[in-house]
């Protein structure tokens, strides 16, 4: 249970540091209204299952390989979590241009856009193949185990998807204030570290 509350900490903290779902689902939104953001959340939502049936698949076969590769890829998950939150903290960030048209564009259009932005964006697998890994507790069945906190991911991440087209006049402001936006990289950021560093040090 510790390992999942652990796991939901570190996915909210990752999902806060503003990435390319946060800002195409925004831009989207901005230009096209929820009906538009919506379906774009839809389409990277589509993009991350896919992305974590393939990492169960594969996590499974490395991990039963050998527990070489289970300590490898559990050094791999907190140096990974180490360098998201040094990379939040000493980001040099910059206003967010997202403003756009107001025009709407189709379901298709919308979703495919989405779909693309984690598809075609090697780092989602990467971060998944190197975080999911060291939360999963002895014992468990890796495949269930990776799926399931994929699952985790997935809801954390509509959660919060949801929030920003709800909230995207507001969180425009936000980001285009930088020292707020610092103070939201810096703390996730800082959240982000202490993981990985009780990873490695676990």
């Amino acid at each position: 249970m510790k390992e999942i509350i652990a796991f939901t900490v570190a996915s909210i903290a990752v999902a806060l540091i503003p990435g390319p779902d946060t800002m195409v689902v925004l831009r989207a939104t901005v230009s096209g209204g929820r009906r538009d953001g919506i379906a774009t959340i839809l389409g990277v939502l589509t993009g991350l299952l896919a992305w974590i049936t393939l990492t169960t698949a594969g996590i499974a076969v490395l991990l039963a390989a050998s527990k070489i590769g289970y300590l490898i890829l559990h050094i791999a998950g907190g140096l990974y979590l180490l360098y998201l939150g040094g990379s939040a903290i000493f980001s040099k960030s910059s206003p967010m241009n997202i403003q756009g048209e107001a025009r709407s564009r189709s379901f298709v259009s919308s979703f495919s856009k989405g779909m693309a932005t984690d598809l075609l964006n090697p780092k989602v697998g990467i971060f998944f193949i190197s975080f999911l890994p060291s939360f999963i507790p002895k014992g468990a069945s890796v495949p269930l185990a990776t799926f399931l906190y994929g699952i985790d991911f997935l809801v954390v991440s509509f959660i919060y998807l949801i929030v920003v087209v709800m909230g995207s006049q507001a969180l425009i402001k936000l980001l285009a204030d930088r020292r707020k936006r610092r103070g939201v990289e810096i703390t996730t950021g800082a959240v982000l570290s202490v993981f990985g560093a009780k990873i490695l040090l676990g």
